[in-house]
């Protein structure tokens, strides 16, 4: 299974028109929140998406054990707070990160190699 962060949820919506796989993708709570937080989505778009989100995606919730992770990451390489919880996510349930955003990429990658060493 693949966790999609927020700009590769943005991506996937844009190159799929909403279709999604059942069981392929993932999305942690706090990409759910920054997707429908975009000013330009008026009400009839937001509940449309809450909808396909529901439905379409394992949605993983931020528990007291994920929180210290993603404390733990951010800390660890001073990265944003939306950031450290999506890589939490990805290690903590050992799901492959689908992003677009480098930076991110680069320390998740790095972060995935000590895992396995």
């Amino acid at each position: 299974m693949k966790l999609l962060d927020t700009n590769a949820l943005i991506r996937h919506f844009q190159d799929s028109n909403g279709v999604v796989l059942p069981d392929e993708y993932a999305i942690s709570r706090i990409t759910y929140v920054e997707f429908l937080s975009f000013r330009d989505m008026v009400e009839e778009e937001v509940n449309g998406y809450i909808e396909v989100l529901e439905n379409a995606f394992r949605i993983i919730e931020l528990d007291s054990t994920l929180a210290s992770s993603a404390a733990a990451l951010r800390r660890r390489l001073a990265i944003p707070l939306g950031d450290s919880i999506i890589l939490a996510t990805a290690l903590d349930y050992d799901l492959k990160l689908v992003t677009s955003d480098k930076r991110l990429k680069r320390k998740y990658d790095k972060l995935i190699t000590l895992k396995y060493i």
